[in-house]
């Protein structure tokens, strides 16, 4: 008889296959309802089969077992499913799973498989279905499905059965971007636009429920932990005091040293076959990036680096992530040895190099414009001096010798005012290249205040500005005030005024950048309600003045949508020295 590993999400499920079994003379080591319990539990217990769902919250079905499979690990299992399709058989073949059953079926087809997998056979009731290389443009949906990673096709399960993204990530225990960024890649690679054409191939292919995974894109790791080498190579980067990692071709994690597991505060269960972005929580334009970098990196066969920003464990971090190849005879790339460093020792040199540049820049400028008022006034004062001597010349009261020395004088004076004037132009050019005279300040603040003194400016119309400032990621900048609120102040008004508009919603957004610097986001759009006159402020005379505007900022106007009108001005500035990390 068989000692069996009970894997199902489902209360009453499990208590009918358990009494089935032990009524087989078969013994039942653990119960377990979720993903990661039935790994740790199987690799502890080494039972004789593990039966499991393929809808286990938090860790997938197949995703459990391909975990096994790099730990070498000897149970045998059984896929007990509702999805009874060829594709998703074919995914547990895929997978390693030594049977397939569906729950559609009577219960006695399962202790059928359970026999048969005592007898060291294989059961299932119908082949997969064969996979051919073919364009990618050309794929049948099967093929796209076939094509998605095991989390990709978890995700797929809870986004068809209604889960938003928020319910996933608690369930999956993902940050809510990393599902986005899942969900965009489903979208992609499915050649959908919408939710609901989602669920129909979900339903269509019986992949609905959470939990299911499906096959991965590069197959299974080529250097299963087993070999020698791989255990080698594990044993030094587990020894290096550094948070490394080995990462297969498509980017999911194969092995991470104790140091990588500690600062994760993770089992390495946890976290084998994940991605970057799931494991660091990046958001869909840092996933994106780096992903490009990883995969170009693979096809090459070099070694890449890449600079994010990110908050982890609540703390603002600029990181360099690298990688390097694992190479092998033939000259293909294997794995990739990676690793992370802190940037933070560099980010501080950055914020004070800036600070003390912007600090010249703005002492030069008030120079600048100090001498420049200097050489105005000296100017003024030689012009009011050569026309006392003109006066003083063609009065006729002097003598020649007088007449003289005044013309001389005269000569004089228009020379030292041309030279003036060359001061001046000069003086002039050299404040041109410092264009802002920039400081320390608090972006939310001056908004607020721009806000306020706007809100006041149009009491009589009854209009109100609504600010959302609740993705800020650094508020403290080097910017130029007077200018900025200037800018942002006509933009603003210009709208009210073409619109006659009740009132306005401004939205600010930050974001850290490495290098000491910050990407700000400053949209706004009307607030809801009655309008009662509206003018083409959105047309070409209106977007050129406003973007002569934030071009003055060196900043960029960005229309996002005509209907509603909605305007983003994006631009980057230094972060202040006392965001100082």
């Amino acid at each position: 008889m068989l000692r069996i590993l009970l894997a199902e999400e489902q209360p009453a499920m499990r208590e009918a296959v358990r009494a089935r079994l032990e009524r087989a003379g078969h013994e039942i080591v653990q119960e377990v309802g979720d993903g990661p319990t039935a790994l740790r539990r199987t690799l502890d217990l080494k039972p004789d089969l593990l039966i499991l769902s393929l809808r286990l919250p938090r860790m997938g079905g197949l995703e459990v077992l391909r975990r096994l499979r790099q730990h070498d690990a000897r149970t045998k299992s059984l896929v007990l499913t509702a999805a009874d399709s060829e594709h998703v058989a074919g995914m547990c073949v895929k997978a390693g799973a030594s049977g397939f059953v569906s729950k559609l079926d009577d219960l006695s087809e399962m202790s059928l498989a359970v026999e048969t997998i005592a007898r060291n056979h294989t059961f299932f009731p119908s082949a997969p279905p064969a996979r051919h290389q073919r364009d990618p443009r050309n794929l049948t949906e099967a093929e796209q499905l076939a094509s998605l990673s095991a989390r990709e096709v978890t995700v797929l399960g809870y986004l068809a059965d209604g889960y938003a993204n928020r319910d996933i990530a608690r369930e999956l225990s993902l940050n809510s971007r990393t599902v986005s960024t899942y969900k965009v890649r489903l979208f992609r690679k499915l050649n959908i636009k919408s939710l609901v054409e989602l669920a129909e191939v979900a339903k269509r292919n019986h992949i609905l429920g959470r939990g299911v995974t499906g096959a991965e894109r590069y197959g299974e790791p080529t250097w299963p932990s087993a070999d020698d080498g791989f255990k080698v190579l594990r044993g030094v980067l587990d020894a290096i005091p550094k948070a490394l990692s080995i990462r297969d071709p498509a980017g999911r994690l194969l092995f991470a040293n104790k140091y990588l597991l500690a600062r994760h505060e993770k089992e390495e269960t946890e976290i084998l076959g994940t991605e970057l972005a799931e494991l660091d929580a990046l958001d869909a334009v840092q996933a994106a990036k780096f992903h490009a970098r990883y995969l170009e990196a693979v096809q090459r066969g070099v070694p890449f680096e890449i600079e994010l920003t990110l908050r982890f464990k609540g703390k603002h971090l600029a990181l360099l992530y690298w990688g390097s190849p694992l190479i092998d005879s033939d000259g293909i790339t294997k794995a990739l040895v990676c690793g992370v460093q802190a940037l933070q020792g560099q980010e501080l040199t950055f914020l004070q190099l800036r600070a003390e540049k912007e600090r010249a820049d703005a002492a030069s400028a008030a120079k600048s414009l100090l001498l420049a008022e200097h050489a105005e006034g000296l100017r003024s004062h030689v012009g009011k001096l050569a026309e006392a001597l003109a006066l003083l010349g063609e009065s006729g009261a002097c003598s020649a010798a007088s007449r003289r020395a005044v013309s001389q004088a005269l000569n004089v004076s228009e020379a030292l005012k041309a030279q003036l004037d060359d001061l001046q132009a000069l003086i002039v050019n050299s404040h041109a290249a410092v264009p802002t005279m920039r400081e320390e300040c608090n972006l939310v603040e001056i908004l607020k205040e721009l806000i306020g003194a706007l809100e006041k400016r149009y009491s009589g119309q009854g209009v109100t500005i609504h600010l959302d400032d609740t993705q800020i990621d650094v508020a403290e900048v080097w910017l130029d005030p007077r200018r900025f609120t200037q800018v942002l102040s006509s933009l603003l008004a210009q709208r009210l005024v073409d619109t006659k508009c009740h009132g306005l919603e401004v939205s600010l957004r930050t974001e850290a950048r490495s290098r000491a610097l910050v990407l700000v986001e400053l949209g706004w759009k009307d607030a809801p309600g009655r309008r009662r006159e509206t003018r083409a402020m959105s047309g070409a005379h209106g977007m050129q003045v406003g973007t002569a505007l934030a071009e003055s900022l060196g900043a960029e106007l960005v229309l996002l949508s005509q209907a509603p009108l909605h305007l983003l001005l994006r631009f980057t500035v230094p972060r202040a020295i006392s965001r100082a990390l």
